[in-house]
């Protein structure tokens, strides 16, 4: 991927702000586009670990790895007796954890593999190589003291970035979009989800997709 520093290619996201500030960017659906859909971030449960457990505390990252499994949103509202609507959010999360006594977090700020990979692969051919843009707000990086980044390369780039194998990135990228602006996805680095606008066939598809947990998203702004 290339840095730029020209913010142009992402004025149509936002024109009101000037490039380059250390702002808070709130969200944004860009219109036009066709369908939104809202994608959830993977929850991971531990099974062992209850309010009462203390060995946590002396664990290594890969030992509490180990016992955690990968559970739907829509399980979670199903288990704490929750409308599994598109305003489902992290303080539901918070409240069924709470309730039967389970440690449960999401991926704030970041789709990890077991979703982007699958929608990289949704994506490709409403992009074929065409050039993607990358946008990170300062929060989604490690260098909290730098401006916001944008970046240029291609759609698989983001695969790197959901590896952690970037050395300057933490999170998924706030806003990327290929350059005809066929469709964009937002992330923000402190939210449970991503949303993803785009043509109605595929957000279509990524509603169907087995390993993708999303919600249709009626908001146009």
């Amino acid at each position: 991927m290339e840095r730029l520093s020209d913010f142009s290619a992402f004025a149509w996201l936002q024109p009101d702000i000037s490039p380059g500030r250390q702002v808070y960017y709130p969200m944004i659906l860009p219109a036009p586009f066709e369908a939104n859909c809202r994608i959830f971030h993977t929850i991971w449960e531990d099974l062992l670990w209850d309010d009462n457990a203390s060995q946590a505390a002396h664990e290594t990252y890969d030992q509490r790895e180990e016992r955690e499994v990968r559970i739907r949103w829509q399980t979670l509202a199903e288990r704490g007796n929750i409308p599994y609507t598109v305003s489902i959010h992290e303080s539901h999360l918070d409240a069924v954890q709470k309730s039967i006594g389970r440690f449960m977090h999401a991926g704030e700020g970041y789709l990890d593999e077991t979703i982007l990979n699958p929608l990289v692969e949704l994506l490709q051919p409403y992009t074929g190589d065409e050039a993607c843009f990358f946008f990170h707000v300062f929060l989604a990086t490690h260098n909290w003291n730098e401006p916001d980044r944008l970046y240029r390369g291609k759609l698989e780039d983001v695969l790197m970035i959901g590896r952690q194998e970037h050395p300057d990135l933490r999170l998924t990228p706030t806003y990327w979009w290929p350059e005809s602006r066929r469709w964009c996805v937002w992330t923000d680095y402190d939210n449970e989800s991503s949303y993803l606008c785009g043509p109605e066939q595929l957000i279509s598809e990524v509603l169907a997709h087995p390993y993708i947990e999303a919600l249709r998203d009626y908001r146009t702004s």
